[in-house]
Formats: structure tokens, sequence, C-alpha cells
């Protein structure tokens, strides 16, 4: 499994630099800041709470608390399998809607969505529909390819259903919320994952051979592209013409054609790994010798990707409303940052409409984001950025453990948060600049006051449209509302979609995310408090 190199801070300084040139405000600092700036007073529960009733509050500690054990949330969706076989659907569903599928999910249609979001609506909180819909490779499920928690078939006719499922989505976000419409979904389902991992797996090939390709000044990394014309002078790279014609051509079986492909690259004085990839994947018939091939099939299917994307893409921009493409496996994700950022470079020329995800928790996320954010800035779009920490990890260190590379996950938690914050500091200079709009997710206090730090520090409009908090629907309410309170923009993200599909999806999400759940102690503290305090006004 290719990776690039890590060369972001390098990059990133450079980048940082070139912007102070043109936008005095923005700090040369790197340094975390420091500023007074008043904490938010997360114990404010009376505040926190107060668009809760007391049933909802008592769910979402009963809930909460729930999902703070680890034998349950393993077990949790045989435990829903269970339930539905003993006493029915009908009865199963009366149970869990109101108590566990409400905690976390916004409702089972489009129509049910409306009581939700309009609710957060009052409270200044902002909305981002994401209707549960997803699939996996089958040797990830040991069974044929899955769409949705249901076990639906992924083929064509699916996958276009999907897609006029999220044309309804995106048109509805626009008529509940004007203002800010947002809505997501999961590439796995536009397309078979398959498809997605095989292309993944060409484009790592293709990066491999692009390395080859290139030389390096001043001691650059051997993976290069083409920089924004203000850091040539510092860090550029050029054609590899030392490398002989011969052993390009070696690496391909139709010479002549590789010859072709030869003169050209070293007829530029540079090129990037994206014009790189696209150069190859136009010519797909120009096969490696070793390696896989970019076949026309495959083609055809991201041509078939990318045709439903364009559905929704062009009705967001008809309609101002932004679309954020969510991360999944590292398996499939080359793949959806590849169709992400050609999005972004055709939708977002004057406005962002496309988001793309980056998880911090990989250890390459901090070279394809500044990778990225290069792109833009030299290209001249505006990069669409939503920024998580991660799921998946669990499933991924077994992935690697069981196929014998190295795992793409973080040591540590602190790794994580730090290439979190590092990432942030190279986002905020770009929102500065109107070249990028991102939403930070995150549950984490820390992490909420240095971003509030940072839009203090970088000047920014906290109600402008550069930077959003986001958190999850039915976790983190007092972060959410007190945020909401002091001006923030902040949205929750909102899963819908019938009862049977979105918890076994949830339950999914639960165990990929049991480090997240299991920090929810201090929101179960907030809520007893809460109780408490209502208990006792109500006594006297």
């Amino acid at each position: 499994m290719s990776r690039l190199p890590q060369y972001h801070r390098i990059i990133s300084t450079r980048l940082k630099s070139s912007l102070v040139a043109s936008h005095p405000t923005i700090s040369q600092s790197d340094s975390t800041p420091h500023l007074t700036l008043p904490r938010l007073n997360y114990r404010d529960t009376e505040l926190a709470y107060r668009s809760v009733n007391n049933f909802q509050l008592f769910r979402s500690w009963f809930v909460l608390q729930a999902c703070s054990w680890r034998v349950f949330v393993s077990h949790a969706e045989n435990l829903m399998t269970m339930l539905q076989r003993l006493t029915g659907r009908r009865i199963s569903s009366a149970i869990l809607k109101p108590l566990i599928y409400q905690q976390f999910a916004g409702g089972e249609t489009i129509a049910e969505l409306a009581g939700p979001v309009i609710h957060l609506r009052q409270h200044s909180v902002l909305t981002m529909i994401n209707y549960s819909v997803e699939a996996d490779i089958p040797e990830e499920r040991g069974t044929e390819m899955i769409a949705s928690s249901g076990g639906i078939p992924t083929g064509e006719a699916h996958c276009d259903t999907n897609r006029d499922t999220q044309l309804a989505v995106i048109e509805f976000s626009k008529e509940i919320c004007p203002e800010a419409p947002f809505s997501s979904f999961k590439i796995t389902g536009m397309t078979t994952p398959t498809v997605l991992q095989e292309f993944t797996t060409i484009l790592n090939t293709l990066d491999e051979v692009f390395a080859k390709v290139g030389i390096p000044r001043r001691n650059m990394p051997s993976f290069w592209f083409k920089l924004p014309v203000s850091l040539r002078n510092d860090v550029h790279l050029n054609i590899n013409k030392a490398m002989s014609r011969d052993i390009f051509i070696g690496l391909f079986e139709d010479v002549t054609r590789a010859g072709l492909i030869y003169d050209s690259l070293t007829s530029k004085d540079t090129i990037d790994l994206y014009e790189f990839r696209d150069i190859m994947l136009t010519n797909p018939d120009v096969r490696l010798r070793e390696g896989p091939t970019v076949s026309g099939d495959l083609i055809a299917a991201i041509g078939r990707l990318e045709a439903r994307l364009e559905v929704l893409f062009k009705r967001a921009v008809e309609l101002g409303a932004r679309v954020m493409i969510d991360a999944e496996q590292t398996y499939m994700q080359k793949a959806i940052n590849h169709v992400a950022l050609r999005a972004m470079r055709k939708y977002n020329t004057d406005q962002v409409h496309v988001y793309n995800t980056y998880q911090c928790y990989l250890k390459h996320t901090p070279d394809t984001l500044t990778l990225d954010a290069l792109d833009a800035t030299e290209r001249g779009y505006k990069l669409g950025v939503k920024l998580v920490r991660g799921a998946y990890m669990e499933q991924e260190r077994k992935r690697a453990t069981e196929h014998g590379y190295p795992s793409p996950i973080q040591d540590t938690k602190p790794a994580t948060d730090a290439t979190y914050h590092s990432m942030l500091d190279v986002l905020f200079p770009l929102a500065v600049q109107d070249s990028a709009t991102f939403l930070a997710g995150s549950h984490n206090e820390h992490t909420v006051e240095y971003i509030r730090e940072g839009i203090a520090r970088h000047g920014i409009d906290p109600t402008s449209d550069s930077v959003y908090f986001g958190q999850l629907y039915g976790m983190c309410d007092p972060t959410t509302f007190l945020l909401a309170e002091a001006g923030y923009n902040v949205i929750k993200a909102v899963p819908y979609g019938p009862l049977t599909d979105v918890l076994p999806y949830l339950a999914r999400r639960a165990q990929e995310n049991h480090g997240v759940l299991t920090e929810t102690q201090r929101e179960l503290q907030l809520l007893r408090k809460e109780m408490r305090r209502r208990l006792a006004a109500d006594a006297s």
C-alpha cells in the first residue's frame, strides 16, 4: 500500500508564507494560539439542555450509559436482531424507535426529518442530513456486497436509486434550511465497493510509477508535484530527464504508446501527480508489465459513478446547497479522494458546494490534505473540507494485520490529536484567503477551544461561511448548544432512513467508534447533574 511522504510541514509553512504576503492578517506563527478568550461554560447544564424535555434527557442518559459498555456495543446488532425475532418487527420497532433510534436518527423518511431539523433551527443549530447507505467489499462482511444495512445487493439500478434518494435529500435540505443546506453521503452507495477498491489499487500503482519519473531539488522527497509560482524558487521539482527513455517504456507492455507518453511528459517543465494520473487514465490500454491494469470496464464504471455525482452536484450548485462526501475504508479511499477532488475542481469555482472528508487518525492525511490544498491554490478553486478524527480504526488495524501491511492508523490518540490540530493550522490561513471552507467535526473540548481561539486569532467572523463546528446527533449536546448560543456556526450530523436499516448501521458505527463512546463519561455526568437540578426545581 503506497504512501505519500511526510512533507506537509515543509509545504504548509511555505504555503502559509505565500498567503501572508497578500493577506497580512494571517499570522506566520504555527504555534498553538494563546489568547484570553474565555472558555465556554460546559458545566452550565441549564443552558446546554434547555431544548431537551425530561423524557429526552433521561433517554440520553440511558442510551449513552449503555453505549459506554463495550459488551453492549459489541453485541448490539445481534441483540436487536434477537428482539425482532422474539417479538416481531412491529413490536420491536415500537420499542426501539422511541428508545434508541430517535436518540441518534432524525426519522425514517424525509417527512419525519422536518420535526428534528426545525427543532434544531429554533436553537440556532444547523443540520447535515445523512442518508445512511453504505456498502463494503465481500471479504469484509463474508457475504455478497451489501448496500445500506439491510443487505440489499449493490448493482447499477440500486445505485441509481440511491442517487435519486440523495437528490431528494439535497432538495429537502434547501427547503428546510435555505440559509445553509447541508447533506452528506457515502460514495459506496453510488457504485460497487469492488470498483473503488480496484481503482484505489490502480492509483497506488500509478503513484509509484510517478515517483520514478521525477527528481527533486533541495533534498525534497522523491514524490513530487507542481507548486504555485510563488513557491517554485524554493521548492521546484523537475521532470527527471536523466531517466532514459528505455527505462520508462520498459515499465509498460506497449513500448510504442509508452514512448509517446514519455515524450509528452518530458516536453513539460513540470507536471503534477494529478495530471500524471489523468494522462495514464486516458490511456487505459497502456498496461504496466507488473501490477494491475487499467481496464476499460473499470474506467467505464468510474464514468458511471461520476455521472451520478454530476446529477447531485449540478443540483447542489443550482440550489446553493453543500454536499459532503464521507470518508470510508483506506482500501477504497484513494479512489474516493480522486473523484471528490475532480468534483471540487469543477463545482467549487465560486463557492464551496462539494466537501471531501479527511480522517486525521490516518498517517497519510497530512500529506493528502496539504497536496489538495496546494492543488486548489494552484488551480484557483475553493477547497471544501470536513475534518474528523476518523472511523473504522479497529477494522483497519485488523485488516492490515491479516494482509501483512503496516497499519495506516496513527499509533496513539495523542498523535491523532496532534495531526488534527496541525491540519487546522493549514486550513485557517486558507479560510482567511477565502480559498477553503471547512467543517471541524469534534466532540473534544480541548479541540473546540483550539478552534475558537484559531477563529479569533485569524480574525475570522464566527458567523461567516468559513468555519463550521460539527457534532453527531444525539451526542455532545452541551458543546453544540453552547457554541450556538455563543454565535458560532454549528452543525448536527443527522442520519435518516428505515429503522431496520439505520439501527444496524449505527451499531457498526458504535463498534468502530467505541473510543468516542467511552469518552461520554463527562456528558453522562452533565446529564445526571441536569436531572438532579430539574428534580430539585420541581420539588421546591
